[in-house]
Formats: C-alpha cells, structure tokens, sequence
C-alpha cells in the first residue's frame, strides 16, 4: 500500500484535518497509519503556533472504528470514505454563557458583527458551549440544533441574541431511519438521522433531500407557523452523511437544523456561513424556450478546478437546487452527470433535466357516482334525492399533469367529451348530472334516465341503514331484522320481511314471506299480499292476502284476511281481527295453541282498544310488582328501617300514585273506545276445510263457541235460519 492512496488534506477555512480513504486501502492493511495523525497533529500544532486557533482534538479511536467497518464492507455503499481526523477551535469573542436554574441548561447570548459571525463554523461554536458545560459540571452534551439555531438568529438578526436557553441533547430512539422533530415554542425543525442507509434507500440525494424537506415542510403547516427551510445545509448535512462515519452507523444518531422560525434572512449572507459550499457557481445550465429541457453549458472552468473540490453527489445537487431544477426533472440524469465528471469527458450539451409532458385524459365512459362504480348498458342505479349528483363524466385512462424542469405544474388538455341523452328527470351542469326529483336512475348506454321509483338492489339492512322515502320503494332483496322502512307510497320486497319496523301508507307487496317477531311491526295504509306470514305484528287497514299460511301471529285488518291456497292454507294460533271476510282452507290448530278471531269490528277502534289493553295490563303488572316490594318494605319494624329503607318506601309509593292515576285514566279511555265499537252485519268467516274446535271465535260482537271440529263451514255475523253456522257454501253466495 502506498500512501498516495490515501489523501490527508488541511481546510484552512474549517481549520480541519480529513482524510479520504478508498477501500482498497482498507482492504491492505487493518488500521489507519500512524504516521498519518502524526501529520495531523503536527499541522495543527504548527496552526497553533501561529496563534490562529486555541485548542484542537484528534478524533484517532473513531478514525479506527470507521477504517475497521469500511475494512469488513464487501460491497461499500461509497467507494471513498471521508473522515475528519483533527479538528482546530479558534477562540471565539462575542460569545456569553451563564448558569441557569436547571441543572442541564445555559443561558447563550451573543453580540459580535454579523460579518464575523459569517465566517465562524458550527464546530467551534459547539466546542464554546461544551467546555463551558464541562467546566460547570453541566452533565451530557448540548442540544446541537438550539447552538445553530442561536447563532443564525445572531447572524442574520443584526450580530445579537440575548440569553438562548442552550438546553441537553434531545433523547433520540426510533425504529425509523429518520424522523422530524419540533419545537414549536422555539421555532425549530430538527432532523434526527438513525440510518444513513435505510434512510436514502433506492433513491439518490435529491430525492432523499426532498423527503426530508417536504417532512418539514408538513410539520410546518402543521404547526401553522411560517418556517424558512435550510436546504442547503440539508444538502450538506446529508451528502456528508453518506460518504462519512454515519454511512457505517458511527456518530449516529445525529440531529441537526432544516427548518427555522420567525427569521429573516439577510441577503447578505444568503449565500454564504451555512449556505456557502465549494464548487458554488461552477455549474451552468440552460433551458430551452419552453423550460422543458435543460443541458450543460460552458463546463470547461468546472473541469479546470475539479482539483480543487469534490464534484460528488452533494455539490451537484446544491448546484442544481442553485438553477431551481426541481429534483424530480434531474434524478434519473445524475448517476450519468457524475460518472462523466469523474472521467472528465465533456459535459457541454449534456442534459440534465427534463419536464415531463402532461396528457389528457381518454376512454370516456359515464361514472354513475350516486353508487360509486362505472357505468354499464341497462343499469340500474340507488336511489337518489332530489339535486344529488346522479353521475360524471370520467375517463378510465386519466389524465396526468405535466411539469416543466422547475418543477411548475402544467395543466393537461381537456379530454374529448361524452355525449349523454337525459331525460326530464334529469339535468345536466357541465360535466355532471343531478337529479330533479327523489327517483331511481337508470342508465342504457346512451340515456340517463331517473324513475321516481326508490329500486333498492339487495337486502336492507345494516350497511344500507334505515330507508325513509316519499316516493314509491322496490327491494330486490329481503328486508333484515332492526332496521326501518318507510314509504308514503308502495313498497314491493322481492324476499322476506324480517323482524324489521315497515311503515306503507300505499300497498306492500312480499314476494316471500313476513316474520316480523316481537321486535317487528307491519304498519300499511292500503292491502298486504305476501307467500306466508309467521309470527308477526300486522296492522292494515285494507285486506291481508297470504298464498299459503298465517301462523301464530297478530293481524288488526281494516278489510279482509284471505288465505288464497282454499284447498290446503291455513290460520293457526295467534289472533286475528277484521272488519270483513276471513277466507282459509283450514283454520286453528288441532292441539296447538288457541286462535282467536274477532271478526266484523271497525278495525280503527279494535286497534286502539288492542293497544290500551295491552299497555292496561302492563301497567297493572308493574303495579302488582311494585306493590309487593313496598309490602317487603314495611313488614320490617321501624327500628330496623335503614335511610336506604325510607327511601324505598317513598320510591314505591310515588311509582303506585301514578300508576294508579294512569290505569284510571285507560280505563275511562277503554269505556269510550267501547261504546264506540259497531260490527259489520255483513262479516264472515268461510272454511274450505276443516275448522278446529281449539279456535276462538268472536264475530259481529257475540262469541260463538265450537264444541267439536267442523268441515267446508260458513260462521255469519247475521243468523240465518236461527244459527250463525251454515254450510261454506251458501257463505260464499254471500260474497
């Protein structure tokens, strides 16, 4: 191995020692060579000497660590390793450090001309504040991000910053290769990095640099505060990174300054202390007239110096950033860039960047956006209110937007459009189509209709949720338990009925059957044809027609209750009321529970005498349950009567006085809904089959009692030949 392959240089300007070591070098031998910390420390002793700097530090044990990682690498993310092995600090004037109150803080004021505060180095600042900790017993380092802050408040703020609070590092643990940390009372953005590597991943620094970046930027908004963002340290933060001792996870983490608050930069040094670097403004770049392309130019004073400074991913990214080339116009021309600044091939003409061309969008099709998906012939869609969106225009290759090589948007073309025939329902604006009435729409490919039909496609129930309209409804499903349906027109289900609360001022039609439970209620204002009917709560006030069966359930009817199947339909169990005809193949259950039938009422008043029993006889209940529990109370002696006893006993007595005012109160109201009550001479009850004597019958007022089964049977509200029991049919001429 020979020396030259290793590089030491000095950086006057940093009063710095760094060594750049190929991995080669690593390979040849297992530690850095002496010889080269003896040049080091002699440089800066000899800097020393001249009284340009007041202490230095030889970084030798992390030199070594960084030479025996970079050694085992291999394959090396980086092909040259930069590490600084000495470092010098002048003495710095115009710095003030104080005690505080908290054991791990300082106070830091500064006061010196901003053109001196211009060409000091974060290191030595840093150094400043650590020997006054040390020399204070202040345990742990100092936040490095509060130092930085505190110094370009003071350079650009006028030379002055009075009493900074200078508080400890920030704890810094995280899973994620980086992460963005504020401090909005401060105004400060910091950039904590865990893996140089995991960090830029696949993608080169550019892009890297503007991840970082826009994470700021977000906490920013976030924050709604007004941040300046330092890219340019950004840039040589990371670019440093990535060919120093954190490529190999040493010094790490590491935090540093991206963003800060409340400042106003001084033109003067814009472009100088943390926003200089070397090579600046050897890069020149052109753009073509409609800023779509952009190639070097005039390379030949960049490749005259080249001896003089790194032209590496970092610099090129700066002088980029420096042109406004936006990284997403440059990125996949920079590995090129570098590879021909490395063998020092021409660059003159070479592009590097370039916008991307926005394209319209095509293949325009109508979205039907009421139901969320693309539209096809014959569809129909859900229901819609009236001035919702019906459907849009879209296209199913979209558009995209272009940009040019600053990154500025470019809008794409308009699209071609879609012709669309609408009906009166429906009104077009603009692109979109909204609907003019509640309806459904319907779309055929060519016309966009809208029926004021509500077409429901499926079930209803949970996902849908409940489903109140004026208009007419149509369920191509079943309707499910605990949801509500409601309609002031018809209601036609394809399926079932489930345990669900329906309320129809028009007809209901089922296309299977209605089991509504306890839980359920059928309310309809005109008639009911259904398959079945099986445990339910109906109330109609026109005719309940069922195919096949009506079991166990209760049915108020403002007209007729029909079985239609007369040869094997059934009623069974339950009660059932209506002011007309009962008509049934067979009625009541054999040895089952009892049918009760109440024909010939005005179901109105039926209803309202059915409802204030029911709450009567609950009431009564609870009043017999609260009665014994205020005996229970009572029966103990005073003496053994706690507070919570008294207490009881008001509780209960309080619950009978209203329970006793209420059941008075439904009793008057029961009286009246009685005397009110007037029966239908014309009502009846035809049998085709068999009735059973385990049936209940109350018709046109009078309870007539059935001592055994009967067959092909007629029960009359009026007598005819002194019986009201005649044959099915002489019932059926009736009709």
């Amino acid at each position: 191995m020979s020396e030259q392959d290793l590089k030491l240089a000095y950086v006057a300007s940093w009063y710095r020692v760094r060594l750049s070591i190929p991995h080669q070098a690593c390979i040849a031998s297992e530690t850095v060579p002496q010889d080269f910390f003896d040049r080091a420390k002699a440089k800066l002793d000899e800097v020393r000497g001249q009284g340009v700097i007041d202490d230095y530090q030889i970084f030798d044990a992390r030199a070594q660590e960084c030479w025996r990682r970079f050694r085992l690498q291999k394959e090396p993310s980086c092909r040259h390793l930069i590490l600084t092995l000495a470092q010098g600090y002048p003495k710095l004037r115009g710095f003030h450090l104080q005690n505080t109150l908290c054991d791990d803080a300082l106070l830091l004021s500064i006061e010196a001309d901003p053109e001196y505060l211009n060409s000091l180095r974060l290191p030595w600042i840093q150094r400043t504040v650590e020997n006054f900790r040390r020399d204070h017993a202040i345990v742990g380092q100092a936040h490095p991000t509060q130092i930085k802050a505190a110094w370009l408040r003071a350079l650009h703020g006028g030379g002055v910053v009075e009493n900074v609070t200078i508080g400890p590092a920030p704890e810094m643990n995280s899973a994620k290769p980086f992460s963005i940390l504020a401090n909005k009372q401060r105004k400060e953005i910091s950039l904590i990095l865990y893996d140089v590597k995991a960090a830029k991943g696949e993608n080169n620094l550019a892009s890297l640099v503007g991840k970082v970046e826009e994470s700021a930027a977000t906490i920013a908004d976030e924050l709604q505060l007004d941040f300046h963002i330092l890219k340019p340290d950004i840039l040589e933060y990371l670019g440093n990174a990535l060919e120093g001792p954190e490529s190999l996870g040493i010094a790490l983490p590491s935090v540093n300054l991206v963003a800060l608050g409340d400042i106003t930069i001084d033109p003067r040094f814009q472009g100088t202390a943390s926003f200089a670097y070397p090579g600046k403004g050897l890069l020149r770049i052109a753009t073509s007239n409609d800023r779509m392309l952009a190639t070097i130019e005039d390379a030949g004073q960049l490749r005259d110096q080249l001896q003089d400074f790194k032209a590496d991913a970092a610099w090129l990214a700066r002088e980029l950033d420096r042109h406004r080339i936006h990284p997403k116009a440059s990125e996949k021309f920079l590995s090129n860039i570098l590879a021909l600044i490395e063998s020092r091939a021409t660059l003159n003409g070479v592009m590097i960047a370039e916008g991307l061309t926005p394209s319209p969008a095509s293949d325009p099709y109508l979205d039907l956006g009421a139901c969320d998906h693309e539209g096809t012939s014959e569809e129909r869609l859900p229901f819609v209110r009236k001035g919702e969106l019906i459907a849009r225009h879209a296209y199913r290759k979209a558009g995209a937007l272009g940009f040019d090589v600053f990154g500025n948007e470019i809008q794409a073309p308009d699209p071609e459009p879609l012709e669309v025939e609408v009906d009166d329902g429906v009104v077009a604006r603009g692109s979109s189509y909204y609907a003019q009435h509640d309806g459904t729409p319907s779309w055929d490919g060519q016309k966009l209709s809208l029926n004021r039909v509500m077409v429901i496609e499926g079930d209803v129930n949970f996902r849908t949720g409940n489903i109140l309209c004026e208009g007419p409804i149509e369920v191509r499903g079943s309707i499910d338990s605990n949801v509500i349906v409601q309609t002031s027109e018809d209601l036609v289900v394809e399926g079932m009925i489930r345990g669900a609360l329906v309320r129809v001022k028009g007809n209901l039609s089922v296309g299977a059957g209605i089991n509504t439970g306890d839980k359920g209620l059928i309310i309809c204002g005109k008639e009911i044809e259904c398959d079945f009917i099986e445990n339910s709560r109906i109330h109609c006030r026109g005719s309940v027609l069922a195919n096949k069966a009506i079991v166990n359930s209760e049915i108020v009817a403002g007209s007729n209750i029909n079985v239609l199947n007369s040869l094997d339909g059934t009623i069974a169990g339950g009660s059932l009321s209506c002011k007309g005809v009962v008509q049934t193949g067979n009625l009541g259950f054999k040895n089952g529970k009892v049918t009760k039938m109440n024909i010939g009422v005005d179901w109105y008043v039926e209803l309202a005498l059915h409802i204030r029993s029911k709450r009567l006889k609950n009431i009564r209940a609870t009043s017999d349950k609260d009665r014994m529990e205020l005996r229970e109370v009572l029966a103990r002696t005073k003496r053994k009567r706690t507070a919570k006893m008294v207490e009881l006993k008001e509780y209960y007595q309080s619950r009978l006085i209203r329970a006793r005012a209420i059941i008075d109160k439904l009793e008057q109201q029961l009286q009246s809904i009685t005397a009110r009550l007037h029966y239908n001479p014309d009502s009846m009850i035809l049998v085709r089959g068999k009735l059973e004597a385990n049936v209940e019958i109350k018709i046109g007022g009078a309870k007539l009692p059935l001592r055994s089964q009967a067959s092909d049977i007629a029960i009359l509200a009026r007598k005819r030949n002194g019986s009201k029991i005649a044959p099915y049919a002489v019932g059926k001429k009736r009709l």
